[in-house]
């Protein structure tokens, strides 16, 4: 059954419950609020990714300011801990590893590939104060346990390490080489477990692509033969 309007009568009466829900406030305060919530516009998200950039270098393209200018939304994801910025992790460090193998490659678009001084001092800031592991200091919404997560938060730590390699990480005050060392450990220890045991989240396709790009990101760039054979 629906009313007059051709709305179904669950939504007049979930109208009319929000309706008595404001006759407690004086007249001048129910027009603040009905016009508050008129002009409401949804925030704008604070995570950025290098997505973009991606497409670029797939294509054979190359960055401009534009694509840099996400680069402090995504740093304030990284430094806000936020749940998402693990995923953001895995863009940012194809972009960033690419432009070191150009540079030490000595590429003809090496230069386009850098990233501007401040957005990598920025990176570089965020990315090394990160948590990665429940025996670092935490903070804000982060989930380090589930499968998928492991391995990105591992990859992460350790190519983090490998691009910084005189970095301090000040989540916990160690040096690169000591999280390069112990992320190893652990991207070990998972690809152990995924080849003797399988995926625990194999219900959920979703996660699989979570797994393959922290994956792809040690076939191309890690410097141990061992993990590059074993993430293939």
């Amino acid at each position: 059954m629906k009313d007059s309007g051709g709305n179904p009568f669950p939504c007049r009466a979930a109208r009319a419950a929000a309706a008595l829900a404001l006759l407690p406030l004086a007249p001048f305060e129910l027009i603040g609020c009905l016009w508050a919530v008129r002009k409401k516009k949804k925030a704008p998200p604070v995570n950025g990714n290098f997505n973009a950039m991606l497409e670029k270098l797939a294509s054979g393209g190359t960055p401009d300011g534009r694509d840099w200018a996400v680069t402090k939304q995504l740093a304030t994801g990284v430094c806000g801990r936020m749940g998402t910025s693990t995923f953001d992790f895995q863009t940012a460090l194809r972009v960033l590893l690419t432009a070191k193998e150009k540079r030490e490659n000595g590429d003809a678009d090496a230069a386009r590939w850098q990233p501007p001084p401040a957005d990598e001092a920025s990176l570089k800031s965020a990315f090394t104060g990160y948590t990665f592991f429940m025996t670092q200091p935490r903070g804000g919404d982060m989930v380090l346990w589930s499968e998928n997560l492991q391995i990105q938060l591992a990859s992460a730590e350790y190519l983090t390490a490998l691009l910084w390699p005189d970095a301090v990480f000040t989540a916990d005050g160690r040096p690169a080489q000591a999280h390069f060392e112990h992320a190893k450990q652990r991207i070990k220890i998972w690809l152990s477990q995924r080849w003797r045991y399988g995926f625990a989240e194999w219900n959920s396709p979703t996660y699989y692509v979570e797994d393959i790009s922290p994956l792809c990101l040690l076939i191309d760039f890690a410097p141990d033969e061992q993990i590059r054979t074993q993430a293939a």
